[in-house]
């Protein structure tokens, strides 16, 4: 395996995490990749993965709020406390592997995920991806609450993603990439 310089651990079973950067010019959004030893690399342009890393999830919640990757959320802290759950995930079904379908051909996507959200009885909330500029037009999604880990990375396997955003009780999302 390559040796890889100045990434760092995140833990929490392995695979591939975004950490914020801690050295000046690793990158200009502050972001760098963290590799974990016990999967293998992620077979996604690195134009792509910094797209994830600097994504906007926002949340349509009663106070919209938006969810960056790595940055603690205090307003998803909050929406866990009130619904009673300790985690939740930010998933799509819009636009497997990274392109763009279409609104026409993504919809009956995302009618699948909720059917499949519902029928397991997973409450959720709409939401949206955004990325500020490079214009990507904005990608239906859903925060679901309660997804714990390992179902919310099914749900984005069996609909195509490259990767889900999940967020443990310590409300910080984290981009879990799925190929």
């Amino acid at each position: 395996m390559p040796k890889r310089r100045a990434l760092r651990d995140r833990g929490g079973g392995g695979g591939w995490r975004l950490a914020r950067a801690t050295a000046a010019g690793r990158s200009r959004h502050g972001v760098a990749l963290g590799y974990h030893a016990d999967v293998e690399e992620p077979r996604i342009p690195a134009a792509i993965l910094q797209a994830f890393a600097t994504t906007h999830y926002c949340v349509a919640a009663a106070s919209p709020f938006t969810l960056r990757i790595d940055v603690p959320s205090p307003e998803l802290a909050a929406v866990h406390a009130a619904t009673g759950v300790s985690c939740s995930a930010f998933v799509t079904a819009c636009n497997p592997g990274s392109v763009d379908f279409g609104a026409a051909a993504n919809a009956p996507r995302m009618a699948a995920l909720l059917a499949e959200l519902r029928a397991a009885g997973v409450a959720f909330m709409p939401g949206e991806g955004r990325h500020p500029d490079n214009g990507w037009p904005p990608e239906p999604s859903v925060l679901a609450l309660g997804l714990g880990r390992e179902a919310a990375r099914a749900r984005g396997t069996r609909h195509g993603q490259d990767a889900i955003v999940w967020c443990g009780p310590d409300a910080v999302p984290r981009i879990e990439w799925l190929r």
